[in-house]
Order: structure tokens, then sequence, then C-alpha cells
């Protein structure tokens, strides 16, 4: 069992200058400080020392972001910018010692958002990159979920986003995100389930970062002497990726991978005239896709949970 206080103090400001009627500059900045105090006490079943101790961790950073903006027209604009941004540190209770360090990162953001065609298009494009110094990462060690730092990782991407009405009430929305992911700067972890010597992750992909997500979906709106009626299909892909740091490249761990998948979905709404009641008929995963949300090696029961 544990108890834990925990408190965060943080002074910011931020503020944009028009160069001109066009540029604009905005520039922010902030500085937290966090405090976290726990008290933990754990019991061993069979073996082993009971642990009963008192753990007090300050954390502090400065961070900020800088952007530059730009219009091309009334309904184009362009930006770029700079961020950087902080996690607290903490504390794993079910552990006897120690404590997890902060996640920093630096974001870089270059994109464009618009709205075309007498704002019957609304298209946005991305591109990101982001660098994290002790990535904080998820595991399970002895059954438990353990924060633990990764040395490093690094992140590009691009993201495109659509809205667009047709006409008649017709609209088709759609998005598709590319990531490149990949842990860095000598990240060492042990096998959960045989222990061991640290194993080096550099250039594996990071956890539930599937490189190719992407969705469309189309809808039809009509109005009717009883309320508007309103039917809609979207589709979402998603692509193969891990839940491990490993790539499932461990032995008797291969289904810590998930395939890649599409989930398909529709709905039927009604509203009424006055927008007082409405009424949905929805399927969602219509293709009845079984796919894992999580899994989790657990060394005490020497298996693959999902």
């Amino acid at each position: 069992r544990g108890e834990q206080d925990s408190s965060s103090y943080a002074v910011f400001g931020q503020t944009t200058y028009d160069a001109t009627d066009r540029l604009h500059l905005t520039l922010g900045g902030r500085y937290t400080k966090d405090n976290k105090d726990v008290h933990r006490e754990t019991r061993q079943n069979i073996g082993g020392p009971a642990c009963d101790q008192h753990v007090e961790e300050d954390w502090s950073e400065v961070t900020g972001t800088a952007i530059v903006s730009y219009d091309i027209s009334d309904d184009v604009m362009t930006y770029g910018s700079i961020a950087k941004g902080f996690k607290s540190g903490g504390f794993n209770i079910a552990e006897c010692g120690g404590a997890f360090d902060p996640e920093t990162i630096l974001a870089y953001e270059i994109g464009l958002k618009s709205t075309l065609f007498e704002q019957r298009l609304r298209f946005n494009l991305a591109a990101f990159y982001y660098s994290w110094d002790d990535i904080q990462i998820n595991r399970f060690v002895n059954s438990a979920i353990t924060v633990t730092n990764a040395a490093e990782a690094n992140a590009f991407g691009l993201e495109i986003e659509f809205v667009a009405l047709l006409g008649g009430g017709f609209t088709v929305d759609g998005g598709i995100t590319y990531l490149d992911t990949e842990y860095a700067g000598g990240s060492m972890f042990a096998n959960t389930i045989l222990g061991g010597p640290q194993i080096n992750v550099d250039g594996n992909d990071l956890e539930r970062a599937p490189p190719l997500k992407a969705y469309l979906g189309a809808q039809f709106d009509w109005q009717t002497e009883v309320g508007r009626i309103t039917l809609r299909a979207d589709a979402s892909y998603s692509d193969r990726h891990y839940f491990d740091v490993f790539e499932a490249s461990l032995p008797n761990q291969e289904e810590m991978e998930q395939d890649a998948y599409t989930i398909t979905n529709a709905h039927l709404r009604w509203e009424s005239n006055a927008g007082k009641y409405a009424a949905t008929l929805f399927v969602q995963n219509i293709g009845n896709k079984l796919y894992a949300q999580t899994r989790a090696a657990l060394g005490t029961l020497g298996g693959i949970y999902a």
C-alpha cells in the first residue's frame, strides 16, 4: 500500500506580437516546480524483507514555446513552432526504492491550416519531430505496472486531415498520420519474464506507435417533416504496432505485437425539428474484428496476457 501527496507550482506567461498584418510571433515561458511525498509499504508472501519507507523528491524545469505564423490569405495560414515540454517524475508504489525521473521533450512542427472553396473544404497539414530525454515507459514488472525511463526517443511524423462539404447534405472527412519512431541513447531494458542482462533497444519502435493510421468517413444529412436524419459510416485503420520495447522479438513473446486492423462503424440518427428529442441506432466494429487494446508479459505467471 502507499500514500502520496503531490504539489505543483508554476509561473507562466505568453504574448503574441503582430509584426505585420499577416506575420505573427508568439513567445511563451513557464517555470514549474513539483514536489511528491510518498509513504509506501510492501509485504512478501514468501520470503524477502518487508518494506516500510518514506521518500520525498523535488523536480523543477523551465519550458517554453516560440511560434511564427503567417497568413497567406484570409483562408490560409502557415506556421512553425518550437516547444519544450516537461512531465514530472514520480514513484512506483509497489516498489521498495527510488523514483523515476522526469521526462522532457523538444517538439518541432511546421504546418498549414486552410479553409477553401467558400469554406466548403477544411484542409490541414503538419510535419513534426519530437525528441525525448528520459522518456517514461509503462511496463509490467512482477505483475505490477512500473514506470521506468528510457534514455532517449525520437519521432518524426506527417499528418493530413480534411473535411469536405460536397453539397446536397453530403460530407466526407478523413485523415492520415505517418510515424517513424525509435528509442535511442543507449536505452536498456531487461526481459520481464526471463530476467537476465539488460538489452539495448536503440532503433526499436516506440510502444503503441503504429507507423500508419488513417480514417475515412462519409455522412448524409437530410431534413424531413418529422426531423433531421443523419446517416454516417466510417472506417479507421491502424498499422502493426508493439506493446513492448523489444518489438516482440524475445523468445516466446511474439504475441506482444498487434497486426494491422481496420474497424468500421455506422450510425443512423434522428433529431426532432425543435431539437428537443433525438435517437441513434448504431453499429460499432461491423466486421467483428478482434484486436488487443493492451498486452503484457508477466514474469510471475510466465506468459503473455491481453
